[in-house]
């Protein structure tokens, strides 16, 4: 017995609800994932950060903490994703390092060479001890601090965005030494 259709353009359609109804709930699936890994990472972020900005701030009201060799005034060439600022750069040892602080900054601290001679007449001046460049992390008191952790990512995010178990989350933190404040 065959059926007839009363409204022609309505016969070819069927199931046409459903399928939007599952695609739909696949989307809100998937940004439900997404989410939760978002706010995972985030929560990981924040952790990490407070628990190397602790344990710079221990160091650096420590008495018996020596300070750290500091990579801090040096060319940085950008790692592999061609981004600036961020974890894959690394320092350039043929651009302007840690020597030419004193040429480039601290000589501009008196009108010429000559006249250094009155800051090493002030005994304990710190300045003075700004033109070795050798000495620089000491002058400056910088202290390290570090954290890291990894986070394992959902089954979902690994499917369809980023194809590996884990990320890792690391966080690094220079403060000043208060030498025991």
């Amino acid at each position: 017995m065959a059926t007839s259709c009363s409204r022609p353009n309505m016969c070819n359609r069927t199931g046409q609800a459903m399928v939007e109804v599952f695609v739909g709930l696949v989307g809100i699936i998937v940004l439900a994932a997404v989410l939760r890994q978002y706010v995972t990472l985030a929560r990981a972020r924040t952790d990490v950060m407070a628990e190397a900005r602790s344990m710079a701030s221990s160091h650096a009201v420590s008495l018996a903490y020596s300070a750290d060799d500091a990579e801090f005034i040096k060319d940085w060439d950008d790692g592999d994703d061609d981004m600036r600022y961020n974890g894959d750069d690394f320092p350039n040892p043929d651009g302007d390092d840690a020597a030419s602080f004193p040429s480039n900054i601290v000589s501009r601290a008196a009108r010429n060479d000559s006249d250094w001679g009155i800051y090493g007449d002030v005994p304990g001046n710190p300045l003075t001890g700004l033109q070795d460049p050798a000495n620089l992390s000491a002058v400056f008191g910088l202290v390290k601090g570090e954290a890291a952790t990894n986070v394992p990512l959902l089954q979902a995010v690994q499917d369809l965005l980023y194809d590996a178990e884990s990320v890792d989350v690391k966080w690094t933190v220079w403060m000043t030494q208060m030498e025991g404040l």
